[in-house]
């Protein structure tokens, strides 16, 4: 049951972008030199794409995937660090279009 019940959680931080998240929080700590916490990455997860969202998608040569972005801007002088993770449809001539599985 333990098992299982592991399996379950990690499977809903994937879902729901945490996963993602913590790894872009702790890569852009490592690439900025300034601490970046979750507060700073708007996490949107895969939860609420539906099947008809990827056949539509699908249809118009296109596919869903979880997408990480950091930011780094420089408000007087000051840097300020921001992230997002969150689905994009992206087409056939981005590199992420051809990516399967976790890739993380």
């Amino acid at each position: 049951a333990s098992v299982w019940l592991k399996t379950e959680q990690r499977t809903a931080l994937q879902v729901d972008g945490m996963d993602a998240a913590v790894k872009l929080a702790a890569l852009g700590t490592v690439l900025t030199g300034m601490p970046v916490s979750l507060a700073q990455i708007q996490t949107i997860g895969i939860r609420n794409i539906t099947p008809e969202m990827v056949i539509a998608a699908k249809k118009d040569g296109m596919r869903y995937r979880l997408v990480c972005r950091l930011v780094v801007e420089y408000l007087e002088k000051q840097p300020r660090v921001n992230g997002s993770v969150h689905p994009e449809k992206v087409a056939s001539d981005s590199p992420f279009f051809h990516l399967r599985g976790a890739s993380s």
